[in-house]
């Protein structure tokens, strides 16, 4: 049986007392996997995990983004807890020839990604996002562009009193 030494603990362990880390220099973590146990539960450290995530949202933020179609009036419009990762997902489905928007997967085949333009519209708290995102809908909508995913709230009825409600401020 392998032994390995604890950097934490200071003691001689068998390897399968260790997380296997492919960065180790024998492919082991240096803490043996109690200590690791106890290091992820302390309260500073989970304090300062809930720092980092509370840090990564703020950049990362959730919002409502657009897919833009260059030199025509074709958009999609979406909402997500993760931006960043939004549009790695979108554009990763798009290449992959598998996106669940067949009109914006078929405009994604003809002209390739550098036709497309994500932005940010819109940095949005997690309760408001999905009003905000048919706003948004609503709004290009109503400006005649060509929104790729209107097909999904043409029924909500909550599209629909924001219709009547824009046509009564005109």
């Amino acid at each position: 049986m392998v032994m390995k030494y604890c950097t934490r603990c200071q003691l001689t362990k068998a390897t399968n007392e260790f997380y296997k880390w492919k960065y180790g220099k024998d492919g082991f973590a240096d803490w043996c996997k109690s200590c690791k146990k106890d290091h992820c539960s302390a309260p500073e450290y989970l304090a300062k995990q809930r720092k980092h995530k509370k840090k990564w949202r703020k950049v990362n933020g959730s919002g409502i983004y657009s897919i833009s179609l260059k030199g025509t009036d074709k958009v999609y419009v979406g909402k997500s807890k993760s931006l960043k990762e939004r549009k790695g997902a979108h554009f990763g489905t798009l290449k992959r020839n598998i996106h669940h928007n067949l009109d914006l997967q078929n405009d994604y085949n003809d002209y390739g990604k550098s036709a497309f333009v994500f932005e940010v519209l819109e940095q949005v708290e997690l309760s408001k996002l999905d009003e905000k995102e048919v706003e948004c809908i609503v709004k290009y909508i109503l400006e005649g562009k060509d929104v790729y995913n209107k097909k999904l709230v043409l029924d909500a009825k909550y599209l629909r009193k924001l219709l009547d409600d824009q046509k009564r401020i005109k």
